[in-house]
């Protein structure tokens, strides 16, 4: 029964599923050639902005190794596109007022509150005064995501 399923498919009689190894270098490999075609191209300020804001002199290997971390945790959510989309939108800040109402400097604040133990007013309703852990919460899921 497999066999006639797997012709019907039109695979190359050579395929098969790489192993782990394999597939890291196959990855390194692409990103060689992403960074290459991107040095190469004219029309490449935002590349070079990027390099030069998160390189250390001349040498890419913390951008690259970057943009691999993006790729595994994009590939371990069940939608990769929706969740990197989400990323992009909490740096979507067009305003003064829109930065002090996003919720990551809501998290910031809340954060720091907990590092340097102030702000703590209000009521004690179960959890610490002052601070929010659903924000914390929040947060260190950000971050995590990162």
């Amino acid at each position: 029964m497999w066999c006639r399923i797997i012709s019907q498919l039109n695979l190359d009689p050579d395929f098969r599923i790489g192993d782990q190894a394999e597939l890291k270098l196959m990855l390194k490999d692409a990103l060689a050639q992403v960074f290459e075609d991107n040095y190469a191209r004219e029309d490449n300020e935002a590349f070079i902005n990027l390099i030069d804001t998160y390189s250390k002199g001349r040498n890419d290997s913390a951008v690259r190794q970057m943009v691999e971390d993006i790729y595994y945790k994009a590939g371990s959510s069940s939608w990769p596109r929706k969740w990197m989309n989400s990323l992009i939108g909490l740096y979507d800040i067009k305003s003064v007022k829109q930065l002090e109402d996003s919720e990551i400097i809501k998290e910031i604040v809340d954060y720091s509150r907990v590092l340097f133990g102030g702000g703590c007013t209000g009521a004690y309703n179960g959890e610490r005064p002052g601070i929010s852990y659903t924000g914390l919460k929040s947060m260190r899921l950000h971050f995590q995501r990162i």
